[in-house]
């Protein structure tokens, strides 16, 4: 009995990379080649590094050729595209040549009956193309010899009158005998070349007639509108599995059970027409040997035209394509057998190709249980690109591994984290192999990675091992129980045997019972007395079991104040065992990671420290449960929130009897202080930065003053070196009114003063260090205000000079103060590049610069810092409106009368 072998993946690769038959594979608008036989891209004249490009990329010269919008076609509308002996122009060694193609365009399509590839087969016909050509041009040159025999015999007759003429001529003018001598040689050579001609046509005819019949392809030629046999070769005659008898028979008559009535009927039609016909794969069925077998055969059906040009005789040239057809059905049923295979079975599998690691295809399981995406999410791209949290993970590096050294690679229970569509992070546990695929030079081409999901099952196992923890726990807790019942059993039995000893006694003298009674009472009294002794001991053991109770339950007290005292600190703490294992957290942490209590154990730290720390925080562990020695690492941990916060780790070991039994720890939060240490390096550097440039300019204009001797030269620069120092000194105000912010020892005089004149003053002064742009004061409130007016002068300038600075491009800046019932307001508006929303709530911060803006305008960041802390101390309010590329609006409000305890802190200060 014989037994079906199902082809490997590999195999049927093989054959098709390798099958004589020219095929290739498309798929999307773009034309990408999937595949493509090694026929194909020797008709192509490219190497097989053209797989996975752009049909119009691998092939540009089929630009500005039909085939690429057919190709469209068929893939738009599912209809299928066919050609014969069609040219196309393609390159061949540099050179582009002109070849015939026999073609067909042919859409796939999904269950769901949409179209998502298409196959395309092609046959080169040229050789045939050529052929029948030659044919044309061999009827054409029998034509001509026709027309030359007739012209010949037509000769022959004059000649002949030519000879009787000069018979009767020869008597009367004998001086003509040369002129007929050489009239004789003429006809002679004549008919020499008559019959040249008419042996060379037979040659040609048995030329044509042996070419035919020897042809390595069927040919046939039909007469007459009743299309009746004239010749067939023996190649036409095998295909039909008939004999020569057929020749002289109408086709009909002749064949009429291989083929269908369509296919006379247009035969017919060329007759009729003049048509040609062609039949791609057309389907018969002959009998071989009393069994009836389907044969598939391409037709090329052309009419013969006779000297008027009317439709004589019909050509017939036939492939069969039987074994084609036949082995194209046998490969799709085995491809769409592997597909379903590996579409279905319930192992994660994904294939992945080249270098680059392109994922070529994906079963179910791999999509939804283990990637959790969509096919068109990930086919096609890189690995990388379709995961990037696998970067810096080890399995991008095994699989370029398994492709250098050609091994299989497979681990068990690895965890692997991977970021599911709504951006979570999940880890699961795989078992995981990399089988490389090579091609039949045995060089590896792509990888098929097979996962297996265990999560369920280490989870499973995780759990069973704490359980197994508690149960032996409750193990021993029942053993030592039943140890103290055993040794009460141990005495009852001792009693029991006592009570058997004396009832033997009491049988052996039951006769003299009634001459001892003296002797039973004080036997009687005996038994009493012990009766007595076991309700003592029972007393004591209930005693004793009462004062267990009581501790037990003042420990389990004590373990409840121990945990709320840790869930109260503002630190993560947790313990793990003597080996490593975490065992305990805080509810802090529960809270922190947003995982319950064993979620968390289930997981360890390394779910939720930063992939960039874990490795100095896996070693210090490591190191620590190795020497016994304090645990002290720092770290980022992951939050609720999707955000990393630093944290300063620290565990020390429990030691009872000489030995580790517990690991107690902490994790503090230590992110401000990062972060304030982050701000002051920044600081430190845009300060340095900021200091460094004015005094370089102040030192090159000292330099160039000491070199000229130019009055007016000298001046320039004098001002220029005055204009620094300006700046310099402005930079070191900013700074020492920061360190007197920080320290609460800055003056505030306050005294009554002129609102007006202030902002008149500000404004104009203002105007002059500022000329590239118009300061207009739009409105003015006059009244009388108690406050430190160099205070809100600086403020005042502070916000100009900001307008100013981040307008460069503008040239208006305006000043409008308004009185609100006991408030005073005021706003400086500017139309420079404006503050986007997220960095509005930060401008007032200590040190906070606009990252945009950072390397475009220059300052330490502390102006708007400093005016805030100067309104603050006079009860005010300061606020920003702002639109990117349009401008900002600063404003902010004072009250008439400050507050009793701002004034008297104020002058406090002041005194002091």
């Amino acid at each position: 009995m014989n037994k079906t072998t199902l082809l490997s993946c590999n195999q049927l690769l093989d054959i098709f990379s390798t099958s004589h038959i020219a095929t290739a594979i498309y798929t999307t608008d773009n034309l990408i080649i999937e595949a493509a036989t090694d026929a194909m891209i020797r008709f192509w004249g490219k190497d097989r590094s053209i797989i996975g490009l752009p049909l119009a990329q691998a092939v540009p010269e089929l630009q500005g050729q039909p085939y690429i919008d057919l190709l469209r076609t068929v893939l738009k509308t599912g209809v299928t595209n066919t050609g014969k002996g069609v040219p196309a122009v393609l390159e061949s060694d540099g050179v582009l040549k002109t070849t015939y193609y026999d073609y067909e365009y042919k859409a796939v399509k999904n269950d769901k009956g949409e179209n998502y590839c298409i196959l395309h087969y092609a046959t080169d016909v040229t050789e045939r193309v050529l052929g029948l050509q030659a044919m044309e041009n061999e009827k054409q040159l029998l034509v001509n010899l026709e027309n030359e025999q007739t012209l010949n015999e037509k000769l022959t007759a004059a000649n002949e009158k030519v000879s009787a003429a000069y018979e009767e001529l020869h008597a009367i003018n004998e001086e003509l005998n040369n002129s007929q001598q050489d009239l004789y040689k003429l006809n002679a050579v004549l008919e020499d070349r008559v019959v040249e001609r008419t042996k060379s046509l037979a040659r040609s005819e048995n030329n044509l007639r042996y070419l035919i019949n020897d042809a390595p392809v069927a040919i046939g030629v039909l007469n007459g509108p009743d299309l009746i046999v004239e010749s067939a070769n023996q190649y036409l005659l095998n295909t039909w599995a008939k004999s020569s008898e057929i020749i002289g028979k109408t086709l009909y008559t002749a064949i009429s059970e291989l083929y269908e009535l369509s296919f006379f009927s247009s035969l017919a039609k060329v007759m009729a027409s003049g048509k040609p016909y062609v039949g791609n794969e057309v389907r018969g069925t002959v009998e071989i040997d009393g069994r009836k077998e389907e044969i598939y055969t391409d037709f090329i059906c052309k009419h013969l035209t006779d000297e008027s040009g009317q439709t004589e005789k019909v050509i017939i040239i036939a492939t069969d394509v039987t074994e084609k057809v036949k082995s194209k059905v046998i490969i799709e049923e085995g491809r769409h057998r592997l597909n379903e295979m590996i579409m279905t079975t319930p192992v994660a599998m994904a294939l992945f190709n080249g270098k680059d690691l392109i994922i070529e295809q994906a079963n179910h399981a791999m999509l939804a249980d283990t990637w959790h995406r969509q096919k068109e999410e990930i086919l096609g791209k890189r690995l990388i690109e379709a995961f990037p949290e696998l970067e810096g993970q080890q399995f991008p590096q095994l699989l370029m591994d398994v492709f250098d050294s050609g091994i299989r690679v497979a681990m068990p229970e690895v965890p692997v984290k991977i970021v599911l569509p709504d951006e979570s992070v999940k880890e699961i546990y795989v078992n995981f192999s990399y089988d490389p695929l090579k091609n039949k030079n045995g060089q590896v081409e792509s990888i098929l990675a097979t996962v297996i999901d265990i999560t369920a099952t280490v989870t499973a196992r995780q759990l069973l091992e704490r359980s197994e923890v508690k149960l032996q726990a409750s193990l021993e807790e029942v053993a030592a129980t039943n140890e103290e019942l055993q040794a009460s059993t141990e005495e009852l039995a001792a009693t029991v045997e006592e009570l058997q000893a004396s009832s033997e006694e009491l049988a052996a003298t039951n006769e003299e019972l009634q001459a001892s009674m003296e002797e039973l009472a004080a036997t009687n009294e005996e038994i009493a007395a012990s009766h007595e002794e076991v309700l003592s001991t029972n007393e004591e053991l209930l005693a004793t079991q009462d004062q267990l109770e009581q501790m037990v339950l003042k420990i389990r007290a004590s373990e409840n104040r121990f945990k709320f005292l840790l869930n109260s600190i503002p630190q993560q703490v947790w313990t793990a065992t003597h080996d490593g294992a975490l065992n305990y957290l805080n509810e802090r942490v529960c809270t922190d990671f947003g995982y319950e209590n064993e979620e968390i154990i289930g997981h360890g730290w390394q779910k939720f420290i930063h992939a960039d720390d874990l490795p100095a925080a896996l070693a210090n562990w490591t190191e620590a449960l190795k020497n016994g020695k304090e645990y002290l690492v720092e770290f980022r941990l992951l939050f609720s929130d999707g955000t990393y916060r630093w944290h300063l780790a620290r565990a020390l070991p429990l030691i009872e009897n000489g030995s580790i039994t517990l690991w107690i720890g902490t994790n503090t939060d230590i992110h401000l202080q990062k972060t304030n240490e982050q701000l002051k390096d920044e600081f430190i550097s845009i300060a340095s930065h900021e200091l460094k440039t004015p005094l370089t300019s102040i030192k090159a204009f000292n330099q160039l003053i000491l070199r000229t001797k130019d009055q007016d030269r000298l001046n320039g620069f004098v001002i220029k070196c005055s204009d620094n120092i300006t700046r310099l000194e402005k930079l070191i105000a900013d700074l020492l009114d920061v360190t007197k912010l920080n320290a609460g020892k800055i003056e505030y005089n306050m005294a009554p003063f002129s609102f007006k004149k202030l902002l008149t003053d500000t404004v104009e002064s203002a105007q002059h260090i500022f000329p590239s742009h118009q300061i207009i004061l739009e409105t003015c409130c006059d009244f009388e205000f108690t406050g430190d007016q160099f205070r809100l002068e600086q403020v005042i300038n502070n916000f100009l000079t900001n307008a100013v600075k981040y307008s460069p491009d503008g040239k208006f800046v305006m000043v409008n103060s308004s009185l609100e019932h006991d408030h005073v307001s005021v706003s400086i508006k500017d139309f420079g590049i404006g503050i986007a929303p997220s960095h509005i709530n930060r401008l007032f911060d200590r040190y906070f610069r606009v990252d945009s803006t950072a390397m475009r305008f220059e300052g330490l960041g502390l102006g708007l810092f400093i005016s805030s802390e100067i309104l603050k101390r006079h009860s005010g309010e300061v606020g920003i409106e702002s639109e990117l590329g349009k401008g900002s609006t600063f404003h902010f409000r004072l009250p008439l009368i400050p507050k009793r305890a701002e004034l008297g802190n104020s002058v406090s200060m002041s005194e002091n």
